[in-house]
Order: structure tokens, then sequence, then C-alpha cells
């Protein structure tokens, strides 16, 4: 019974600390979902094009 009491809390502390990013990939597979009824191109194109635009890091700003 400990085994399962302590997996279950650090599942949930797992979850608490990732909670942003599943949220991020289940609305993520969602939007492939749905764009993949329409066209399978855009369920490719769509949800790729988010990801990259959030691995590209932010430019630095210059200073003048």
């Amino acid at each position: 019974m400990r085994d399962v009491a302590r997996w279950f809390s650090n599942a949930v502390a797992f979850a608490g600390e990732h909670l942003r990013t599943m949220v991020f990939a289940g609305g993520l597979a969602l939007t492939a979902y749905g764009l993949a009824l329409v066209s399978v191109a855009a369920a490719c194109i769509v949800p790729g094009s988010i990801l990259m635009w959030l691995a590209i890091p932010p430019a630095v700003k210059r200073s003048k």
C-alpha cells in the first residue's frame, strides 16, 4: 500500500511541475486531430509551425 501511495504522490508532483507542458501537448494534439478531419497537410503544417515558432529563440534586443 505504501508503494501505491508513493507512486501516486510522485505522479501528482510530476503533474504539478509539468502541468503547463502537458496542457500544451494536449492542446496541440487536439488541434492536429481537428485539422486532420479537414486536411492531413494542415494537421502537419499548423502544429509544426507552432512548435517551430516556440523553438526559435526570440531575437536579442540590440542596445543602441
